[in-house]
């Protein structure tokens, strides 16, 4: 019988730290969304928020990559989650002296989102470097439901300590999530930071050989002559020596699935996934408190949570990726349409859970696509592609959503995205048809 990861001490204890940091984030999430709804009564205050959260993030992640390729992994991250902290304190001393604006908030937000970025990517090192070699794949599907379980909690603290204790204090707790989550990691056992260090010296290795193996190509064809003539450009590229030396990050994002998945995965993140970070707008259009941000967030948690096991079950039973991809942005456009006809908060409850499951679907679909077709030894690098890009997409959808919200009506915006997402779900399946017959 197959072994689970959850049999090793050390990936719980990673999944415990991962869980525990999520808990933080969605309750900094709720707070500085609720606080700028506050500070500037607009949708595209939170719209610029999201951006702030999201886009210097994703500026700083290749050196981010390069920082955990040459530093001492464990020391580094200890002092990553400690830099975590340090804007939830600032946000938090600012708010109980009643010297908080919403610059500062945005700006305390793009700080966070640098150092987060960082903390997230020795987080999924960790997971696969604290199982064996046969468990690394279940490593990453297995931590699903852990961390659907921690945005849910963290959304609804959130949104009750903004009630119970108020701004500052639940900043300052954020800062001691982030804080915990440093002390978890930096007393995993050393064996697992050796590991995660050959684990990327290992990417890095492969990586280098296929860059010099194309330079090695491009030198033989110069010394034969092919360079410069006229040829077939389709002929040289489908040869045996140019496939074998192409590096394995351009081998993976030609391969069909990879792409789709890339696709996919953008598509979502940029029409459906942005009326979550909108929830605090959501929730003042019904003039609605902290705690009701904190349950829309909830909900989006809780539907991942319901979808989970079903998706499971659909994958074993050998449903299609593409159909699977396909379905997650024509759901979460159909639930868009329904809120943007149905304006009552308990439809908007559950039109994130709906949104929630679909985000579920999309993840786990694209992800399980990916680690089936990315060439081995590029999955790190196409994975942090694929997240860059739909990082990305969100903070562009959730900017234009909160503009529309502000200048033609929430459930008009809401409309034309859901809208949008249905039409794209539909062509975009219609158009993969023909790769439905690739399993996960």
């Amino acid at each position: 019988m197959k072994q689970s990861p959850y049999s090793y001490s050390p990936y719980r204890r990673v999944v415990a730290g991962q869980a525990f940091s999520l808990v933080g984030r969605w309750i900094a999430n709720v707070a500085a969304g609720w606080l700028v709804m506050r500070l500037t009564d607009a949708a595209a205050g939170v719209g610029f928020l999201a951006v702030a959260m999201m886009i210097p993030g994703l500026v700083v992640a290749p050196f981010g990559g390069q920082l955990i390729d040459r530093v001492h992994l464990r020391l580094v991250a200890t002092f990553v989650w400690g830099l975590v902290a340090v804007p939830s304190v600032i946000l938090g001393t600012l708010s109980h002296y009643g010297r908080i604006t919403p610059v500062v908030v945005y700006a305390m937000a793009a700080l966070a989102s640098i150092p987060t970025v960082i903390a997230s990517s020795f987080a999924s090192r960790l997971l696969t470097a604290s199982v064996p070699d046969e468990l690394e794949r279940d490593s990453i599907t297995k931590s699903s439901i852990p961390n659907s379980v921690a945005r849910t909690v963290g959304a609804i603290l959130g949104g009750a300590l903004i009630g119970w204790v108020g701004i500052a204090i639940t900043f300052w707790v954020v800062a001691v999530t982030a804080i915990g989550t440093g002390v978890i990691y930096a007393t995993l056992p050393r064996a697992v930071w050796d590991r995660s260090r050959e684990h990327i010296r290992e990417d890095s290795a492969e990586d280098d050989a296929g860059e010099e193996g194309l330079r090695e190509h491009s030198r033989s064809r110069e010394d034969d002559g092919a360079i410069g003539d006229a040829e077939d450009p389709s002929a040289a590229q489908g040869s045996p020596a140019a496939d074998a030396a192409r590096p394995k990050v351009r081998q993976a994002l030609e391969v069909p699935m990879v792409r789709i998945a890339l696709y996919s995965a953008i598509l979502f993140w940029l029409l459906v996934t942005p009326l979550q970070r909108l929830a605090a707008a959501v929730a003042s259009a019904h003039n609605e408190s902290a705690n009701s941000v904190g349950a829309l967030g909830a909900a989006a948690g809780l539907g991942a949570i319901i979808a989970n096991p079903a998706l499971r079950r659909m994958i074993d039973r050998g449903a299609r990726a593409v159909r699977l991809m396909g379905s997650a942005v024509l759901i979460g456009g159909l639930a868009l349409m329904a809120c943007s006809i149905i304006g009552n908060f308990w439809y908007d409850i559950a039109t994130f859970a709906v949104i929630g499951a679909a985000f579920e679907l999309s993840s786990t679909t694209s992800q399980a696509s990916l680690q089936r077709n990315t060439p081995t030894g590029a999955s790190g690098r196409v994975n942090s592609i694929v997240v860059s890009a739909s990082t990305g997409a969100a903070a562009v959808g959730a900017m234009v959503m909160s503009w529309l919200m502000d200048g033609i009506g929430l459930r008009w915006a809401i409309g034309i995205f859901g809208a949008i997402a249905i039409s794209v779900g539909l062509h975009h399946a219609l158009r993969t048809a023909r790769l439905a017959d690739q399993e996960i």
